[in-house]
């Protein structure tokens, strides 16, 4: 019987299975300072159960595409270097205050 890690990503979509491995590769250390490569996200993926196409090709412009797509959404980090294009999580921003209408009316009577 396989162990779960080598089925992590058997049931999931490539997005949820980017995110995770991304965010996965930089906890362990496994990428450098400045993040993780595609290929080692492809790499990740795989290896953690998620289900190749017919054509590897395919998949490789895939994820390349989930991962540009997911920086330019701002919900991962891309930084391109002479070395490479590296990927990293980003750290959640804070949830800013929320004020109900009559904190805000109290707060302008204060003014």
């Amino acid at each position: 019987m396989p162990d779960r890690q080598s089925i992590k990503y058997a049931n999931s979509g490539l997005t949820e299975a980017t995110l995770d491995a991304v965010a996965s590769l930089c906890l362990s250390g496994k990428g450098t300072a400045s993040g993780v490569t595609p290929s080692q996200i492809r790499s990740y993926i795989i290896h953690h159960g998620f289900p190749l196409p017919a054509t590897t090709r395919n998949f490789v412009i895939a994820v390349n595409t989930v991962l540009l797509r997911l920086a330019r959404s701002n919900r991962l980090g891309r930084t391109k270097t002479f070395g490479g294009i590296f990927y990293q999580p980003l750290k959640q921003a804070p949830i800013a205050d929320t004020y109900t209408a009559e904190q805000v009316e109290d707060e302008k009577s204060v003014s």
